[in-house]
């Protein structure tokens, strides 16, 4: 009886130390996940078991009361698993996952600095010019070196006056914007493209289709004006003296002048530039378990000119050659058609279209010996000219001073003392005024006109009766007392009068700075 009281109170103490780890062991699933450890059986128990085997060895213990035992022991490590099942229970509600979706797109801005009439220096207090460049400066700071595709820019003219100064003037103007965005912008200056237009035609064009006031058969026929292949003389013309007039404006041109030429005496810049848009979303959860996904971005590499910018270029007329039509045409009774022959060249002395020199030569060498007929004439005249308007292109009115000398055998019948032989010089004053004849305008028309004075030292010569191939002159004294060249000859007045074709042989190139 002792020794059972005795296993009884062993018992009884070991299901109070063992109680609290039975009842958090909970479930059959806490059972198989822990691994068998004597240490931590040990270390729960705090006691040596083997002291316990050598206790329990004497006493025969029940298999329920092992059972209890195994299930404490194995429970006690469970921490680690209480661990891991949390771990994995968070990893199933996972954080929601954004992504970045950046696209770019091409966008294009338009800006025009506007010039006034005739000039091309830039005036930021013109029209809108410093509120434009102020949206410029802006815009190109927002957009970025690395975003700009393209920088392009064109210049552009009204179309009145002479074709020539307006070619000169358009790149004028693209050579003021190039080195103002130079000055400016210098980093821009690998993607920039500046290059004249000459004659904005299709943008007046432009603006009168669209033009509100105009009724239709004033627009319809200023159009086919703008539209019709002809030469562009004969064009400015017509738009300035067969437009008539509308019921709305008035004459037409006037207000075609007045409200549109300042529009279309520019400098366009087209910039095409990158804009990236930036768009977060959030990806779509799934049930399963997520998988990582890469989020692809295509993106457009900048674009980069093949080619530097490369400079541009002015050209002006060098020389030119002439013949005056007028002299060509010379006509005599019995020479009949007995052109004066003559040939001019014209140096062009500067850029600016107002000094020049000529050099002309005229060379009939006619004669009809049978009748009498003679039309033999050598003369060489140098000229200086002075063309009123600047940067011309050489046209336009023209003053001039020039002087010569020549040399003159004319007999046109045969009557006594019908012949004349000798030489003179003459100097004097012109004006002149040139007309360019096609759109290139190195094809031109002169008009012109020479007074001054001519003085000529000659002698008179006649057939004599008869004829024997022999001339003699016209001296009825003493043959000692005669002396050559005794006839003088005085005038002053009108001295030439000219219809001259001239064609532009050579020009000059220069850059622009």
């Amino acid at each position: 009886m002792r020794l059972k009281g005795i296993i009884a109170l062993i018992h009884l103490a070991m299901l109070v130390t063992i109680w609290p780890g039975v009842s958090a062991a909970g479930s059959p699933a806490d059972y198989e996940a822990v691994s068998y450890n004597d240490a931590a059986k040990a270390a729960a128990f705090e006691f040596d078991s083997n002291a316990l085997s050598q206790q329990m060895s004497a006493y025969p213990a029940p298999q329920e009361q092992n059972g209890l035992a195994f299930i404490a022991i194995e429970s006690s490590s469970s921490d680690g698993l209480y661990g891991n099942e949390t771990a994995e229970t968070v990893s199933t509600h996972s954080e929601p996952v954004f992504d970045t979706i950046r696209t770019k797109t091409i966008d294009t801005r338009y800006f025009e600095i506007k010039f006034r009439f005739d000039k091309y220096d830039l005036d930021i207090d013109y029209m809108d010019n410093r509120n434009i460049l102020q949206q410029l400066d802006s815009i190109l700071n927002a957009i970025g070196v690395e975003n700009i595709i393209k920088l392009e820019i064109i210049s552009r003219s009204s179309p009145e006056g002479v074709y020539e100064h307006n070619i000169w003037l358009s790149e004028k103007r693209s050579a003021t914007i190039n080195k103002f965005m130079q000055d400016n912008y210098p980093h821009l200056t690998n993607i920039m493209v500046v290059y004249p237009d000459g004659e904005s035609w299709q943008t007046l064009r432009d603006y009168v289709e669209t033009d509100s006031r105009l009724n239709a058969q004033s627009i319809e026929k200023v159009i086919q004006v703008i539209d019709s292949d002809i030469n562009i003389g004969t064009k400015k013309w017509r738009m300035e003296n067969i437009l008539g007039k509308d019921e709305n404006v008035g004459d037409i041109y006037r207000y075609l002048y007045m409200t549109y030429y300042p529009k279309i005496r520019f400098s366009g810049m087209t910039i095409d530039h990158y804009t990236e848009t930036v768009e977060i979303t959030e990806r779509i959860p799934v049930e399963t378990t997520p998988t990582i996904i890469d989020t692809v971005v295509t993106v457009v590499e900048p674009y980069k000119p093949d080619t530097v910018v490369s400079p541009t270029f002015r050209r002006f007329p060098k020389m030119a050659i002439k013949t005056n039509m007028l002299y060509n045409a010379t006509f005599t009774p019995k020479l009949g058609y007995a052109p004066i022959l003559n040939v001019e060249l014209e140096y062009y002395l500067a850029e600016d279209g107002r000094w020049s020199l000529l050099g002309e030569y005229e060379f009939p060498w006619w004669s009809k010996e049978s009748e009498h007929q003679y039309l033999q004439i050598l003369n060489l005249q140098l000229e200086a000219r002075y063309y009123l308007k600047k940067h011309s292109q050489f046209t336009r009115h023209y003053l001039s001073a020039y002087s010569g000398a020549n040399l003159f055998d004319l007999c046109f019948d045969d009557k006594e003392g019908s012949g004349v032989q000798g030489e003179g010089v003459h100097a004097g004053l012109g004006y002149g005024y040139v007309l360019p004849l096609n759109k290139k305008g190195n094809w031109k028309l002169e008009l012109f006109l020479k007074g001054g004075f001519y003085i000529a030292y000659y002698d008179k010569y006649d057939t004599g009766e008869p004829f024997t191939g022999k001339y003699y002159y016209h001296w009825f004294g003493n043959i000692s007392d005669f002396k050559p060249r005794s006839w003088r000859f005085r005038w002053l007045g009108p001295t030439g009068a000219g219809v001259t074709i001239s064609y532009d042989l050579f020009y000059r190139k220069k850059q622009n700075k």
